[in-house]
């Protein structure tokens, strides 16, 4: 991912002069330039790193979500040529998925609980049943 910047540990001092050097190349490479770099508020190369690692990230989840569609458009092409006869095709989806629909609110949690609580009244009616 991103450039990472090395900056010195106790033992390895180094002039900060040359830690300004080193980063310099990272920073011009991201885009800042080089009168922001050396004059402009020092804040700025933070939000600058940021940034990278904002647009990283969105990379990042652009190829991830380029992979599911790929998986998608496979796992159809391979169910379709193997399924059985008579069985019917699955088409690739019409339309992108949706990032915004509503989603699922419960936590992991709250759905082990209430599938705990379904086999605990589904045990006990199966216990009642042989009991009559």
């Amino acid at each position: 991912m991103g450039g990472s910047l090395d900056l010195p540990t106790e033992e390895k001092r180094e002039p900060w002069g040359n830690i300004f050097d080193k980063v310099f190349p990272y920073f011009l490479s991201i885009g800042m330039t080089h009168k922001q770099f050396w004059y402009d508020d020092p804040w700025l190369v933070k939000a600058y790193r940021e940034a990278d690692k904002l647009k990283q990230k969105r990379f990042n989840d652009e190829a991830w979500l380029q992979g599911m569609y790929v998986y998608d458009a496979v796992s159809i092409v391979h169910y379709n040529f193997n399924k059985k006869k008579g069985a019917k095709a699955i088409n690739y989806p019409k339309q992108p998925y949706d990032f915004f629909a509503e989603q699922d609110t419960k936590s992991e949690e709250d759905k082990v609980i209430e599938a705990r609580a379904q086999a605990t009244v589904w045990l006990s009616n199966l216990v009642n049943s042989y009991k009559k």
